[in-house]
This record gives structure tokens, sequence and C-alpha cells, in this order.
């Protein structure tokens, strides 16, 4: 009907001059088209597949405002908003075969960098798992990405302490960053080795951090 179109179009309208203003640095200005989106979804009832889609980015767009911020339940009720719109997206459209498992990857990152940022460490492991599980499951296995995850919950073991942990994650990262990459001198790799080089610092093994610290420096 015309009505579903006009809705669809409005919300695809209202999403991409939002990015728009966010280019610009107009993040307020951004944010209140982001909620318009979800106020043409919240009254509309026809499960347009379109209207629910951006209804989920706009969430997600918001999330990601809020956690910059530092507003981190402002940040995990959207993200969660957005995570149940897309579950709703692929209930009632499922003859769209919807794939959307890079934004559910996303979202369960930032739900895990929200969390850690709430010092809440359990969390945000939690959330990194989830990511994870789709991150290596068939077709969507990607090396990089998989690593950065096992880094990011390296970070979490790292600020409680738990040095020994951290370090194991850091080289399980490192392991599959040096496979996709091939190549030592990479920054990914650089960055990697230094963080397990910290590891053995905090433990006081400075000669072991110092040597991997050396070794970084000559690449």
């Amino acid at each position: 009907s015309t009505e579903d179109v006009t809705n669809a179009r409005l919300c695809h309208s209202l999403y991409n001059v939002a990015l728009l203003y966010i280019k610009k640095g107009e993040i307020d200005v951004a944010e209140k088209l982001f909620k318009e989106i979800l106020d043409v979804a919240e009254g509309d009832t026809t499960d347009d597949f379109e209207v629910i889609e951006y209804a989920a980015r706009a969430n997600t767009s918001i999330g990601n405002i809020r956690n910059v911020a530092d507003k981190y339940d402002e940040a995990i009720a959207h993200y969660e908003a957005a995570i149940e719109l897309r579950k709703q997206n692929l209930e009632v459209n499922k003859e769209m075969d919807i794939d959307d498992k890079e934004e559910m990857i996303g979202l369960y990152n930032n739900l895990g960098k929200a969390y850690f940022g709430k010092k809440e460490p359990e969390k945000a492991v939690k959330f990194f798992r989830k990511a994870n599980r789709i991150l290596t499951s068939g077709r969507h296995k990607n090396g990089l990405s998989v690593a950065e995850n096992w880094v990011q919950m390296g970070n979490v073991r790292f600020k409680e302490k738990e040095y020994e942990d951290a370090r194991e994650l850091y080289n399980d990262a490192l392991r599959m960053q040096n496979n996709t990459l091939q190549d030592d001198t990479n920054l990914i790799i650089l960055r990697t080795r230094h963080d397990i080089a910290l590891t053995y610092c905090k433990e006081k093994k400075y000669d072991k951090g110092l040597e991997i610290m050396e070794d970084i420096l000559d690449k």
C-alpha cells in the first residue's frame, strides 16, 4: 500500500540524512533524526522489512552515540532494542531470507564494550563470546574479526589484573592475525604483541616484556 512505501521511504531518507549530519559532526541533529525513525516505526503496523531494519539501525546509531558519551546504560538499552527488532524482522519476514549476522556481531561487540565501560567484565565477556560464536560459524568466519574479539576479551582480563589469562587470549589473537596477515610488521600484529609485553611487565617479568618491546621497535 501507499502507506507502507511512504514509511519505508521516510525511514530510508531520515537515516541517510542522519548519516550526513554524523559526518559533519552534528551529532545532536543526527540523533533527533534517528529518533524520528523510531517514532515512524512505532506507529507502523505493517511489519514492513525496511521500516523494522531502519529502526534497528537507528537504535544501534543512538547506542553508539551514547556509548561514546560514556552513557552506558542508555547505550545498552538501545543496543538491546536493536537486537529485539532484528529478531522480530527474522520472525515476521521469514520469506525474505534475511542475513544480518554481521549486524548482530556488531551489536554483541558493542554491548560487550558498554559493559566493559560500566566495569562489569563478566557481562562484557558474555557478549564478546556471543559475537565470537557467530564469527566462527560457517562462511562468516573471519580471522581478523575473531582475533579482534579475542583481544577485547583479553582487555577485560587485563583490566581485572588477570594477566596470564589476558596473555593467553592475546596469544590466541596473535596466531589468528599472523595466519591472516602473514606480515610481522603489520600494525595490528605489533599492537597485539605490545599488549602481550604489557602483561609480562605487569607481572614484573620485565626482561620478557622488554625483549618483546625491543623486537617490536626493530620492525
